[in-house]
């Protein structure tokens, strides 16, 4: 059974529609808290897995076989609060490696080394004498030398720890004047060497690299939040970043990237989300175009939501997905093959089981004609207060759907009529839908 239509992508002559199906729950079996979730294919099967990180101390992947999701013998079941996880290929043997952090009254960064189809994993320690809990590790070359190292900002430090011949060693500590709540690290002023970004203290930090592994620090806003996030959220090739803010109401800001690493305040929008680490907000591309969209699950109603992006970086109003069960926690990949990214979720509530599941984003082109064809002929274009339609052929037994251009529909009749009145549509371009063919049609109040 298909979910509602989401939203509207026009390129030249076709018109796509992204649908999703029905929630589909692959795991209710006694589960404990996800803190944080992964696609990745695990096992190269040319299929992502999903890997998840729960509060029992465990870290446990599904394996993906067209959809149907078994449960794999758990990476690890004896990691103490697992948080994070970020995931590389560090040894060259063609299989995801993952990096796991946990926040507990002490600390370990753990690396799993994938030995063979996500069944076999070598762990090694990195670090396991950090005093408090870590809010992020992740995989990044710091020194720029073709390898990857590991950054990991923990409440008293961020520290860096050097990949010397497959083996992190050689810790140095790059900032350990505050504490420090997040971490997403880039090259945000593009020299070839990655920076970072923290949420501290003192507020939200830039960190950028000097190229000899020590870093010039400078705060960008003292307001005090966890979430912190990084994406091209304008498709210019750099990276923005966004955290939220002081308000009550979650808003969360957007700080656009001129390029070299200067950051201006370029919108707030409210998505009424949490303030943890790892939060259920998420840039997804859902349509197969050339810039992401953002899924997220507000606090309440704990529903799964969407925002458009006009490829500048406009975000649009909310847009529900599924309000089936009280979702806490979203993201997203490509699990089918099919070129565009489905949805991973978590959900619970107080009185609720706990669930781990799937929606299947399908993405549907239709061949889009102007307001004429040898069929039908729609006028005035634009249309002010009546939409005419003349059947040329006086086709029969013909459902016709109007939809805006967010993908919501406006009309709907089982018979094509000859007038439409369209006095209280809103101005802007609308899609008529006959058959498998879509029409264009402009309405104009002038």
């Amino acid at each position: 059974m298909k979910g509602i239509i989401l939203f509207i992508l026009i390129i030249a002559s076709n018109v796509s529609f992204c649908q999703f199906r029905q929630p589909v729950v692959i795991d209710d079996d006694d589960l404990e808290h996800i803190k944080n979730i992964k696609i990745i294919d695990l096992n190269n099967d040319n299929q992502k897995d999903i890997i998840v990180s729960y509060s029992n101390n465990s870290i446990i992947w599904y394996k993906n076989e067209n959809l149907n999701f078994t449960e794999m013998p758990a990476i690890t079941n004896s990691m103490n609060k697992p948080v994070y996880i970020d995931y590389a290929d560090i040894d060259g043997n063609g299989l995801e490696d993952l990096l796991v952090s946990n926040s507990a009254d002490l600390s370990k960064i753990h690396v799993f080394k994938n030995m063979s189809d996500g069944t076999n994993w070598e762990e090694t320690i990195i670090d396991e004498n950090i005093p408090a809990g870590i809010s992020r590790s992740m995989f990044a070359d710091l020194d720029n030398d073709g390898d990857l190292d590991i950054i990991s900002a923990h409440e008293i430090d961020v520290s860096i720890y050097l990949n010397t011949d497959g083996v992190f060693s050689n810790q140095i500590s790059v900032a350990n004047n505050s504490e420090y709540y997040n971490l997403v690290v880039k090259d945000y002023n593009n020299d070839g060497f990655v920076d970072f970004f923290v949420n501290s203290a003192f507020g939200l930090q830039l960190y950028t690299n000097n190229q000899d592994l020590t870093f010039t620090s400078q705060i960008i806003t003292n307001e005090l939040h966890a979430l912190l996030e990084t994406h091209d959220i304008d498709n210019d090739g750099d990276f923005d970043v966004f955290y939220r803010d002081n308000s009550q109401s979650g808003n969360i800001k957007t700080l656009k990237n001129d390029g070299v690493g200067n950051f201006s305040l370029f919108q707030s929008n409210n998505f009424n989300v949490g303030v943890v680490q790892n939060p259920s907000f998420k840039f997804i591309n859902l349509d197969a175009d050339t810039f992401s969209e953002v899924i997220y699950t507000p606090i309440s109603p704990q529903e799964i939501r969407y925002r458009t992006n006009d490829g500048n970086g406009n975000l649009s109003t909310p847009n529900l997905i599924d309000s089936t069960y009280e979702y806490s926690y979203v993201t997203g990949g490509d699990l089918d093959n099919d070129s565009d990214n489905d949805i991973v979720w978590y959900a619970h509530s107080n009185f609720d089981t706990k669930r781990l599941g799937i929606i299947e984003n399908e993405l549907i082109t239709l061949n889009l004609q102007d307001e004429e064809s040898p069929r039908f002929k729609f006028f005035p274009n634009p249309v002010k207060d009546v939409l005419t339609i003349t059947n040329l052929q006086n086709s029969k037994n013909l459902t016709i759907k109007i939809l805006d251009i967010q993908g919501r529909l406006v009309y709907k009749n089982n018979e094509v009529p000859k007038f439409i009145v369209t006095t209280n549509w809103s101005d802007g371009l609308y899609l008529v839908q006959i058959d498998n063919t879509i029409f264009k049609v402009l309405k104009s109040s002038k």
